[in-house]
């Protein structure tokens, strides 16, 4: 499987996506996730899609997703990790900014990734990256900020949290104190791809409920264009590939800044 398959899906993945949102059929509830999660039926057309592209291909992967768990596809093989829609409610809400993401891992954890891709569906812009070799936006190398201080960073922050309200607050209070702007883009995957853009300068979620199908491919690119990766569950943010495991990352542009971050936080 080469990266031009990769976009190859998640351009048929996108043509799917945009024409359910046409239908006004998008955020119909088809069923439940395996995290207890609504199934939105633009989901379940992404995923099938996605199914049946790599069936179609004769491509033989283990695929972990959050729809349907682990299925072995035409005889197992790789890992291929899958968010189908990574920003459902943008999506159905009409705000641009809604995902694809897909890694293909020769391992069961992340340090196994050897190809990663995260397509914007409103836009078509593609983000992707092949270990070893750089990350890159519709074909153009790209690679973080050099900010060094929370001060004079912009911060992306994931706020999508519906209890523990005190609790989450009291650990991110220094950084919306500190931190030069604060975004929220309600897509976890194209907000790691930014970091490695330099369109943003770190990514933190320290919610503790973050799904390894949310973010391995966005942390991997995020990773080859040179940013720097942490993890509460995984020392060297070597993450397990599964459906069950979560965790709060951050993903920054520099180490400074990471450390500067983490000076100031609580993770308990």
């Amino acid at each position: 499987m080469r990266i031009e398959d990769l976009i190859d899906i998640a351009q048929l993945v996108r043509e799917a996506a945009l024409a359910s949102i046409r239908s006004g059929r998008a955020g119909e509830i088809v069923g439940h996730g395996l995290g207890g999660d609504l199934t939105k039926r633009i989901d379940r057309i992404a995923e099938e899609v996605i199914l049946k592209e790599i069936k179609k291909r004769g491509f033989g992967v283990t695929l972990v997703s959050e729809e349907l768990g682990v299925m072995s596809v035409n005889g197992g093989g790789p890992f291929l990790v899958v968010d189908p829609i990574d920003g459902t409610t943008n999506a159905i809400r009409g705000i641009p900014v809604f995902s694809t993401s897909i890694a293909l891992s020769e391992g069961k954890y992340f340090e196994d990734i050897c190809l990663g891709l995260v397509m914007n569906l409103a836009t078509g812009d593609v983000f992707y990256a092949e270990k070893g070799c750089g990350a890159y936006l519709n074909e153009r190398s790209i690679r973080p900020s050099s900010i060094r201080r929370l001060t004079d960073a912009l911060v992306e922050l994931d706020l999508n949290i519906r209890r523990k309200y005190v609790r989450y607050l009291k650990r991110i209070t220094p950084i919306l104190i500190n931190a030069k702007h604060i975004r929220f883009l309600g897509s976890d995957a194209l907000a790691l791809c930014l970091v490695a853009h330099g369109a943003s300068d770190v990514f933190i979620d320290l919610r503790g409920i973050l799904r390894v199908t949310d973010m391995a491919a966005g942390a991997f690119i995020a990773k080859e264009s040179g940013a720097v990766l942490y993890s509460d569950k995984a020392p060297g943010f070597n993450v397990r590939l599964d459906v069950i495991s979560r965790s709060s990352i951050i993903v920054a542009c520099t180490s400074d800044l990471l450390e500067d971050i983490l000076s100031i936080i609580s993770l308990k």
